[in-house]
């Protein structure tokens, strides 16, 4: 198993990873918007999330329940959407794109304890949606489904 990990996490050259974009119809301007959608989208829900700090356990701190946290999400969502409507850039309000980034946020930042981690989350998807960033198979695989989940979901 550790191989297989090994083999997932191993830079691909320049080259492979161009192959790799072109036979996915992968263009830089799209990966570069995709990226910047979900870039924004983290940092709107950093900013305005009113959540939990599991290290501050004072009375004044407020507590959300499941169906606050999906409304925060939704709430982030529509207005990303929205922002990109007045820019002229469509996009479905529903779909797969927003069920795969639902998914992922609720992992990565929501459920997540560990501070360091959310405060990483921006600097990994900048270098994620880079076209300098040393791709692995891994790195690869994800921002292929995002791509391809917002592009089923891109209306011009």
């Amino acid at each position: 198993m550790g191989d297989f990990f090994m083999w997932m996490s191993k830079p691909l050259n320049q080259e492979d990873v161009e192959i790799w974009f072109n036979m996915n119809n992968m263009s830089m301007e799209k990966r570069e918007l995709y990226g910047d959608i979900i870039i924004g989208l983290i940092e709107l829900i950093s900013s305005t999330y009113l959540g939990d700090d599991k290290t501050d356990m004072t009375d004044t701190k407020i507590y959300l329940n499941q169906e606050d946290i999906d409304a925060h999400f939704n709430w982030c969502w529509k207005k990303t959407i929205d922002n990109l409507e007045e820019e002229n850039i469509l996009f479905e309000y529903e779909g797969k794109h927003k069920d795969l980034i639902e998914e992922f946020i609720m992992k990565i930042f929501y459920y997540q304890s560990d501070k360091d981690f959310v405060n990483n989350l921006v600097p990994f998807f900048e270098n994620l949606f880079s076209d300098f960033h040393p791709y692995s198979k891994s790195d690869l695989e994800l921002i292929t489904n995002i791509y391809k989940s917002f592009e089923k979901s891109y209306k011009n």
